[in-house]
């Protein structure tokens, strides 16, 4: 079977019954899902204040034991780990502030081939 990589992404700041479902429902779309977790501080968007820091949200991530890697998101760019792990498929939810269809012609721009899937939140 070849290998098909999904990457999602979230602050996951506390761990919700949406958070769970995102994921699972992220993980449907190939075999193997990698979690990028939201930096304490980014150059990119405006500051955000956070109720547990970033290794604390990436270990409850981790602790779920749906992903098959867990890591930090960039603290400069936005697309970096997208660029570095070239997925498949990057899954949002339409709580993520970003437009699908952006976010896909920047990574066609960028000579990616990975598609743009939107994951409805749902409790499991």
């Amino acid at each position: 079977m070849v290998r098909k990589l999904v990457m999602a992404f979230g602050a996951f700041d506390g761990i919700l019954a949406e958070h769970v479902g995102y994921l699972k429902d992220a993980r449907r779309h190939g075999t193997a899902l990698s979690v990028v977790i939201a930096r304490d501080k980014t150059t990119w968007r405006p500051e955000r204040t956070f109720s547990f820091n970033e290794h604390e949200r990436l270990h409850a991530v981790e602790a779920l034991g749906i992903a098959d890697s867990v890591l930090l998101g960039s603290e400069k760019d936005p697309l970096e780990r997208i660029r570095e792990h070239r997925p498949d498929i990057v899954a949002v939810t339409p709580h993520h502030n970003v437009d699908p269809l952006l976010l896909q012609q920047d990574l066609q721009r960028l000579g990616l081939e990975s598609s743009v899937v939107v994951v409805n939140l749902r409790r499991i």
